[in-house]
């Protein structure tokens, strides 16, 4: 008697907890379950809201349309830049996922920006961050950035 009375608080409890989930669901959580992306980038109409929304499109492993999003695309194509991003094959990189991100302003001009771009990447034995100084310009009313390629990196 004793356990089922047990059992069904438990069911009770998780029941309440997972209908919680669905009517308050993080950001973070919409993230990872793909919802909602448009909703979470914003117009690249700014240098810092153009790093940022690269920056979402890579955690997201959105490759394609992250490399879209790139001034200088036609100096490297899709491999070259999913590789610098995400190591070789049997890297440690090629496991590690997106933690979170810093975009922080150096300098800026009406018609282009230097912006700094830190990339923490969570991996099974720890995390890593990646710095990037990306050059920004305007293409229009949108902004874009350079990536600035690293070959031969493992």
């Amino acid at each position: 008697m004793k356990g089922r009375g047990l059992a069904i608080i438990i069911f009770l409890v998780t029941a309440v907890l997972i209908a919680f989930s669905i009517v308050y669901p993080n950001q973070s959580a919409e993230a990872l379950a793909d919802a909602g992306t448009t909703g979470l980038l914003r117009p690249s109409a700014t240098p810092q809201a153009a790093v940022e929304n690269l920056a979402r499109e890579i955690g997201q492993r959105h490759w394609a349309s992250a490399y879209s999003k790139l001034a200088n695309k036609g100096e490297f194509d899709l491999s070259d830049f999913v590789r610098d991003l995400n190591g070789t094959y049997m890297s440690l990189r090629t496991y590690a996922t997106l933690d979170h991100f810093d975009v922080r302003p150096l300098h800026a001009t009406a018609d282009d920006a230097d912006m700094q771009l830190k990339l923490t990447w969570s991996t099974v034995v720890g995390t890593f961050t990646d710095t990037k100084k990306l050059h920004v310009i305007r293409n229009g009313n949108r902004w874009e950035a350079e990536w600035p390629l690293e070959i031969g990196r493992a």
